[in-house]
This record gives C-alpha cells, sequence and structure tokens, in this order.
C-alpha cells in the first residue's frame, strides 16, 4: 500500500512571486518522476487569501522510498533553492493509501478538502470522501483525518480543522 507525504511551508512571499511558481512546478515534476506519484499543493482557505502556509501532499511506495529522494542531489538542490522562500513547519507520513485519497479528492477540482489531528468538524454537510491515516514515524502520534467536501463559496472549520483547496497547477 503507498503510503501518504503530508508536509507543510510556510512562505516569507507571495506564492505567485518570481520564482516560485517554476520552483513548485519543478518539485512537481522531479518527485513526481522520483516516485511516479502526482504532486498536490494546497493553501488554507481559512485564512486570508494572502496565506503563507501551503501544504504537499503526495504518494510514495515506502518511507524508504522517500528517504532516497530526500536524500538526492536533485531534492537537495530545490532545497537550496526553496531555502529563501520558505521553511518546512510539519512533515509526516501517513498510514493513508495515496491511491484512496487520490481518488477521493478527484471528483471536483474546485473541493475543499479538511484536515485535522483528530475529529473533523465543519459546516459543508456530508463529504464526498473520507480517509485517516496515523503517521508511521510517531507511534504516540495523533490519526489524522480527511474529508473531501464539494466546493463551497463560504465556509468554516470548528476546533482546529484545516480547510484548503487545491492549488492551481503552476
Amino acid at each position: 500500500m503507498p503510503i501518504t507525504e503530508f508536509a507543510t511551508f510556510q512562505i516569507n512571499t507571495a506564492i505567485t512571486s518570481d520564482p516560485l511558481p517554476t520552483l513548485f512546478k519543478r518539485v512537481q515534476e522531479s518527485q513526481s518522476s522520483w516516485s511516479s506519484y502526482p504532486v498536490l499543493f494546497y493553501s488554507d482557505v481559512t485564512r486570508s487569501s494572502s496565506s503563507s502556509t501551503i501544504y504537499l501532499i503526495s504518494g510514495w511506495e515506502s518511507v524508504a522510498a522517500h528517504q532516497k529522494w530526500i536524500e538526492s542531489a536533485e531534492n537537495q538542490e530545490l532545497l537550496k533553492l526553496f531555502k529563501p522562500y520558505l521553511q518546512i513547519t510539519g512533515f509526516s507520513h501517513l498510514t493513508l493509501d495515496f491511491n484512496e485519497f487520490q481518488k477521493g479528492v478527484s471528483s471536483d477540482p474546485e473541493g475543499l478538502l479538511a484536515v485535522k489531528n483528530g475529529q473533523v468538524q465543519c459546516d459543508l454537510g456530508e463529504p464526498l470522501w473520507t480517509g485517516q491515516g496515523y503517521d508511521l514515524e510517531d507511534d504516540s502520534g495523533p490519526l489524522f483525518q480527511f474529508a473531501f467536501y464539494r466546493g463551497a463559496e463560504q465556509a468554516t472549520s470548528k476546533d482546529g480543522t484545516l480547510l484548503m483547496k487545491r492549488v492551481p497547477e503552476f
């Protein structure tokens, strides 16, 4: 079963500012080529439109396969290029099957993804898809809950649930 990578980036400039679009596109192409899974980016819709938090969600055959990518010269070069613009503030390998995640979120390109360490709580009705996964490297860690909803103009979350919208392709 493929695992799911869930990473959080804090960005210190607008995501549309050069060279970020080019760098994010390069990450998508390079990492996807390495792992054979798409790299998806999301932004937090519960914050202002200039939110400086971006989430990366992708698949890997195993933690070891991802570790090889992390250590690769190609990834190390990308990390150097990104260093002036972002900081990795969160990172987990989840037991959530990435193939199931991808099927679940592909039903609506404008959909909203809700994520929480614990029970997802928001006012969007019944989700189109739900999934969950534990952090493979934190035995005592929380269960990450995911829920995917049809897109909504206004949405609120409760109790720390993140609401995210997919960032259009770079």
